[in-house]
């Protein structure tokens, strides 16, 4: 090809392009935005499915700990005598020293046949039991709304010759840091450590009762909804005819029933944060709260208006 037809097709080619440039310039910015916006709800959607298989997929191993466990615990309490119900006092890293005293004294073969006599514990929401194999188990039962919920288990035994106790089983929610706990409390004081899990068993329900029962009672009230594994950070939207609002509950301590940030925007021309919202939050659980929730917020957006 000659020079000059070469030089002839590099010179064309920019005003090929621009039919494309021209036609971008005009699409209409509502549109964009439009696109933009249903890409996001398709992501946040696709996000929130996957974050549900794998909690499913992370969970199963709990599942079938649990249902191992349980069983076990069932087979103690039949087995155990009426229980002795302790008063906080009494709940001390001494006791714990006794009841593995006695877990010990049953590991001869006679013992095993005949454990009738084995005492059962109970303190608070924790039952204690006396396992075979010089275990002691204990069993959690968190409750929301006074409704007992399901229960969670831990295992304790001993390694010798230090006899420094360890977490042999469990099946606590892998996201409530059971190991971190562990390796912070066990060794100091064991009963300071069953007290920390039970405190963050109960605040992880106490958490996810909260949202179930703002579902229930709310739930047509309720936009996109948003909670992390162990629900220490929850976000929704409030989507009713006269109040409409962005809300983010955030909890820094997992041993907490309520949030120790809240944000509360109400949704007019221009997002306003509502103080008094966000302050009601932190003394009352979302069920209770949702009535002055709404009166705040639409107060707010009236005041703005």
């Amino acid at each position: 090809m000659e020079e000059r037809d070469k030089r002839k097709i590099s010179e064309r080619r920019p005003h090929a392009q621009r039919p494309k440039r021209i036609h971008a310039d005009t699409t209409p910015r509502e549109d964009e935005h439009e696109v933009s916006l249903e890409a996001i709800r398709a992501r946040i959607s696709g996000l929130q499915e996957r974050h549900l298989q794998l909690r499913e997929t992370l969970s199963k191993p709990e599942k079938a700990q649990g249902a191992k466990l349980a069983q076990e615990f069932d087979e103690a309490r039949a087995s155990s005598s009426e229980g002795a119900y302790l008063e906080s006092s009494s709940w001390n890293d001494a006791l714990l020293e006794t009841i593995f005293e006695q877990a010990y004294s049953e590991n001869s073969s006679e013992s095993e046949r005949n454990d009738t006599g084995r005492l059962l514990y109970h303190i608070g929401r924790k039952a204690i039991f006396i396992l075979s194999n010089r275990r002691i188990g204990i069993e959690f039962t968190p409750a929301f709304s006074e409704q007992e919920q399901e229960r969670y288990y831990c295992v304790l035994t001993t390694k010798p010759p230090s006899n420094k106790i360890f977490v042999s089983k469990d099946n606590i929610p892998f996201y409530l840091n059971l190991r971190e706990i562990e390796k912070t409390h066990l060794q100091l004081s064991a009963t300071n450590f069953l007290d920390h899990v039970d405190s963050h068993l109960q605040a992880f329900v106490c958490r996810r009762g909260q949202i179930l029962g703002l579902k229930q009672l709310h739930g047509d009230s309720i936009g996109d909804l948003y909670h992390s594994l162990p629900y220490n950070l929850i976000k929704f939207s409030l989507d009713e005819p006269t109040c409409k609002a962005d809300v983010e509950l955030a909890f820094d301590n997992l041993a907490s029933e309520y949030p120790t940030r809240c944000t509360v925007l109400a949704s007019q021309a221009a997002s306003i944060k509502v103080s008094k919202a966000e302050e009601l939050l932190r003394m009352k659980l979302l069920p209770d709260a949702y009535d002055d929730l709404v009166k705040e917020i639409q107060a707010a957006a009236m005041a703005e208006a």
